[in-house]
């Protein structure tokens, strides 16, 4: 038996003869439970039908379902070959009505009873010139009743339908899941799933000592209820406009940061970098002036100005 096993199944129900029951718990306290007597009823017709009990944990001041009440149940199941099936309910969903009127079966839907069952491949069956059908055997347990109790159906594959035709079968002893609908008995009592979907191969994911671990872990961000965008893979809710006129508004500030250098600053960082001062012309050039520790001459009067001196005497 598989470590990690499932068997739950979807099925309507119609149950009779409720009870309500108490039951003591280690700790010394009551639980109680509802429990019906009810048929699985396979896709295959009434003569394919299973007795089964349906288990409903039943609240304070809760009220057992009439007769004939039909349900709509997800439960942990168990089904021994020739035996009667247990359920454990997981939901219970009961169709309103009166069941006790004619007209109440007229408006329920049809839905087959589906198995979910994650277990171990017991046997395979290639297709045969007798049956032209591909069949495993799975073996599956659920914890029902309190306890952990382990079955084995039969999981076939109609290559009639075109679907399954060139769908391997999965290995012996490998892990499977599959997904079917219960559609008959086997003549040992074994149950039989018609399979809709199947998973081969449910192995655990790949861990650091495998040298593929999960990415490195990223700063949580917060989550909001609405976005107005589709998020990216980052996680971020920008919106896409926004970005777009981010991304314009950053590529032409650098380029008028570029276009508009200030030559003054650009001529005392090159002078700088060469370890001499600069003189900054009118014209915005740049002028090397030597550093001395004399005292500068005195000014010359111009020519002009000697003239006009001259001319004053």
């Amino acid at each position: 038996m598989a470590a990690a096993s499932s068997s739950i199944i979807a099925v309507m129900l119609a149950v009779g003869g409720g009870r309500r029951v108490a039951s003591q718990s280690p700790a010394g306290r009551s639980t109680y439970h509802c429990y019906y007597n009810t048929v699985l009823q396979c896709d295959s017709g009434p003569g394919s039908s299973i007795p089964a009990e349906l288990r409903v944990y039943s609240p304070r001041n809760s009220t057992v379902l009439a007769d004939n009440t039909v349900v709509f149940v997800y439960a942990r199941v168990h089904v021994p070959p020739g035996g009667t099936a247990l359920l454990d309910a997981i939901h219970v969903y009961p169709f309103p009505g009166d069941p006790a009127e004619d007209s109440y079966d007229d408006h329920l839907p049809e839905i087959p009873p589906y198995i979910f069952g994650l277990g171990v491949v017991r046997s395979v069956r290639d297709v045969t010139a007798v049956d032209n059908n591909k069949r495993i055997t799975l073996e599956v347990a659920e914890r029902v009743r309190e306890e952990r109790r382990g079955f084995t159906f039969e999981a076939r594959f109609e290559c009639a339908s075109p679907r399954w035709a060139r769908v391997p079968l999965p290995a012996l002893q490998s892990v499977a899941q599959v997904v079917g609908i219960f559609s008959g008995v086997r003549h040992d009592g074994m149950l039989i799933a018609d399979v809709e979907s199947i998973t081969f191969n449910a192995l655990p994911p790949a861990t650091a000592a495998d040298g593929a671990g999960p990415p490195p872990a990223t700063p949580p961000t917060k989550k909001r209820k609405y976005m107005p965008y589709v998020a990216p893979p980052d996680g971020s809710s920008s919106s896409p406009r926004a970005s777009t006129s981010a991304s314009a508004s950053s590529s032409a500030s650098s380029e008028t940061g570029t276009s508009r250098a200030d030559p003054v600053s650009s001529a005392r960082s090159a002078a700088g970098a060469n370890g001499e001062s600069g003189l900054v012309a009118a014209d915005g050039s740049a002028e090397d002036v030597e550093h001395n520790d004399e005292p500068a001459p005195p000014a010359q009067p111009s020519t002009k100005a000697a003239g006009k001196r001259k001319a004053t005497r």
